[in-house]
């Protein structure tokens, strides 16, 4: 064999191990980064979880304070809670279908909570079925 030959062949050596170890990095970076993907997914969802109970821990107060109350400052707070409660709700539903084997009995019940507190008694009676 000549040189040239030899300095060829581990070039192509070379060149073969470089492409494997880029192949065998991605795979790793993948999995990395979907895991990371589901980490912070789920860290959303416990915020929503936590926002859900402050709006309706919120709301109650306002209940107890001004029962029955139609002033218009009244209302037009039931109406912004009723709105953000619909709108956590609704992001914490696409939460919990991104992650279902993270998602909690807990996470499932305040879902079907506000959706129920919300008026949406199809989607409360399917987050109470998965939370049971």
């Amino acid at each position: 064999m000549e040189t040239r030959d030899i300095i060829t062949a581990i070039t192509a050596i070379i060149a073969v191990l470089a492409f494997i170890f880029s192949i065998v990095n991605a795979f790793f970076t993948f999995r990395q980064r979907a895991s990371e993907d589901r980490r912070v997914t789920r860290k959303a969802l416990t915020d929503v979880v936590a926002e859900l109970t402050r709006v309706s821990i919120a709301y109650n107060e306002l209940e107890l304070q001004y029962p029955g109350s139609v002033s218009h400052n009244v209302l037009n707070l039931r109406r912004n809670y009723n709105s953000q409660r619909r709108y956590l709700a609704n992001h914490g539903e696409f939460q919990a279908a991104e992650i279902p084997e993270l998602t909690s009995d807990i996470d499932y019940m305040s879902l079907a909570y506000a959706f129920e507190s919300g008026g949406d008694y199809v989607k409360a009676q399917k987050f109470y079925e998965v939370a049971v």
